[in-house]
């Protein structure tokens, strides 16, 4: 038996997840979603992925980004390391695409800050 706690809602229900033959047994969800989160989470767990990246003639060093759709789990750490070998110019717009078609599921990573250039912002 393995416990998880649901993310889908905020509830945050506590689940107790057991493989039986024929596949798995979920207590302790809410709602019907839990019960999928928590065979996800045995089968196949994704994340979405927020972090920064740099960002070179800008106002600000580093702009916030996140992943569109989840990651497979076990692709965070490479996500991670391409993103790290990743620098922006700026400007950069929220909802700029920084990368596309990552991993097994093709995710694509975009921007959630705005940065602007390091002229535009500096005071004469």
């Amino acid at each position: 038996m393995s416990e998880v706690v649901c993310t889908v809602c905020p509830n945050g229900c506590a689940l107790n997840v057991t493989q039986q033959q024929g596949g798995w047994t979920v207590r302790g969800n809410l709602c019907p979603r839990g019960e999928a989160f928590a065979k996800a989470e045995m089968t196949d767990p994704e994340r979405t992925l927020t972090t920064t990246v740099r960002v070179v003639g800008g106002d600000q060093p580093l702009a916030s980004v996140r992943t569109l759709t989840p990651v497979k789990k076990n692709e965070l750490f490479a996500l991670m390391k391409t993103l790290n070998g990743i620098a922006l110019k700026a400007p950069v717009q929220v909802g700029q695409t920084v990368l596309n078609g990552f991993g097994k599921n093709k995710v694509t990573v975009i921007a959630t800050r705005n940065v602007a250039n390091q002229k535009e912002t500096a005071v004469e």
